[in-house]
This record gives C-alpha cells, sequence and structure tokens, in this order.
C-alpha cells in the first residue's frame, strides 16, 4: 500500500468519524470549545488550522492549561502541558516546551500553542483520602485466630508455666550440708562408778573415761 492510498483511507475515516467537542471561533485569536474560553497565544509559522485542530482534540485536553500542535509528515499531532504553578514532573510544566520540541517536534516544522482559561486538574487529595480510608478499616480488621495458632500459643504458654515451677520447687528443695569434725582417740572402755548419799535418795552417776590398754603404765 502506497503513500496515497494511505492519506485516502485516513480522510475517509476523518470524513466518517463525529468531531468529540463543539467548537466555535470567537475571534482571530479566541474560540469556544463545549462553551469554555480558548486562546491562540502563539503561532510563529501562522500554522494554526481550526479543521484539523477540531478533528484532533479531545476532551481529555480540557484538564492542561495549554494544548501544543505541531506539524510532522502532514499529520497534527497536540499535546497538552500544565502551568509552571502546578505540581507536576517538569517535563509536563510548559517551560519545557522547547526540549519536547527538540526531542520530538520535526525540524522546521510549525507550531501553535493554545492557552486554556478554564483548566482544572482532577483533585487527586479525595482520591489519596479515599485509599487511606480503606487501607486504615482494612488495618483496623480483627485478625483471625486459626485453632492451630491458637492451640500452639496453649501449649507454650504451658510449657513455659511449667518451666518456672520446675525452676521454683528447686529453688525451694532443701540441702544437707556435711559437716565433718575431728574426733578425739577411740574410747575402749568405760568405768562406770555409783556414788550413793545417806542425805538424800538421789544417785549420782559418774563417769569415767578408762585409758587404752595400748597405754604403757610406769
Amino acid at each position: 500500500m502506497d503513500r496515497k492510498t494511505m492519506e485516502e483511507l485516513v480522510n475517509e475515516q476523518r470524513e466518517k468519524r463525529e468531531p468529540l467537542a463543539n467548537i466555535s471561533r470567537v475571534d482571530e485569536t479566541h474560540f469556544l470549545i463545549n462553551n469554555h474560553t480558548y486562546e491562540l497565544v502563539s503561532d510563529p509559522a501562522n500554522s494554526f488550522d481550526e479543521h484539523e485542530f477540531i478533528d484532533r482534540f479531545s476532551t481529555v485536553f480540557s484538564k492542561y492549561d495549554y494544548i501544543v500542535g505541531d506539524w510532522g509528515f502532514g499529520q497534527l499531532r497536540l499535546k497538552g502541558f500544565f502551568a509552571d504553578d502546578k505540581n507536576v514532573p517538569a517535563a509536563d510544566q510548559i517551560s519545557g516546551l522547547q526540549d519536547y520540541l527538540f526531542e520530538y517536534g520535526n525540524y522546521g516544522a510549525g507550531y501553535f500553542v493554545i492557552y486554556n482559561k478554564d483548566a482544572k486538574v482532577p483533585s487527586r487529595s479525595k482520591r489519596r483520602n479515599n485509599s487511606s480510608q480503606r487501607r486504615g478499616r482494612q488495618t483496623n480488621k480483627p485478625s483471625a485466630k486459626t485453632p492451630s495458632s491458637k492451640n500452639s500459643n496453649t501449649k507454650n504458654s504451658n510449657q513455659s508455666t511449667n518451666n518456672r515451677s520446675r525452676s521454683k520447687a528447686k529453688r525451694k528443695k532443701p540441702y544437707v550440708r556435711e559437716r565433718v569434725s575431728k574426733v578425739g582417740p577411740a574410747i575402749q572402755e568405760r568405768e562406770t562408778k555409783v556414788q550413793s548419799s545417806g542425805k538424800s535418795s538421789h544417785r549420782h552417776f559418774v563417769i569415767r573415761e578408762k585409758k587404752a590398754k595400748n597405754d604403757g603404765v610406769k
């Protein structure tokens, strides 16, 4: 399929496709798109084409502060940019236009810039709040305990209780200290004498140690 045939097919598809927005020209630099005011702020090579712009425009571009159109091989390409005061990456801000044209645009091709006076960026705070609330609800949900985990916890508590009772029993158990004292020579015999007294009926017992036989008598 040659280039001419491709261009004919593209033109047929354009004619069949209905425009996605209602565009009306107010003057040379101002026009309305779906009752929102737009202004042509830059067109160095006088390359703005109203019909091509209407054909390429999509409602997605209504959130951008600027719409840039550049030409390449007879085709119009649109790109949206935010204002520099918006909290977006630098590549998506209008100050990065020249870098965009240098990297993606065709050398020497015409371009134009349209300013959207009623641009409204979708707020992300609600989405973040909703997502954080959902995460909070999921975190606050009580976790279901399985029987196995409950049984394991019971076993662990019983084991720890038994260990504590054993340690206490060991501390309370009495112990015997063996005390050794020196003993004198063995007493082989003992001599017992009984002394009686007339005055008293009590008897006194005197126990005397008898010297061992192996002791010499002089």
